[in-house]
């Protein structure tokens, strides 16, 4: 069994953080990547509601 992941991104995130994404999720076979559009990495604080609504919704789909 792998594990689901869900990999969020900001899309002003600083490059570094960007750049990464891809990567892992290419690294992991049942990822996904949700971009948050005109937030940087900390998505979580400053769109509180979506970072949550995405995760929930995550976790019902794969479930």
């Amino acid at each position: 069994m792998t594990t689901l992941t869900l990999l969020l991104s900001g899309s002003e995130s600083p490059p570094l953080l960007k750049d990464a994404t891809d990567p892992v999720h290419d690294a992991l076979p049942n990822s996904r990547i949700s971009t948050f559009d005109g937030h940087a990495h900390e998505a979580m604080l400053t769109a509180p509601d979506r970072f949550t609504e995405e995760v929930l919704a995550f976790i019902r789909e794969e479930n």
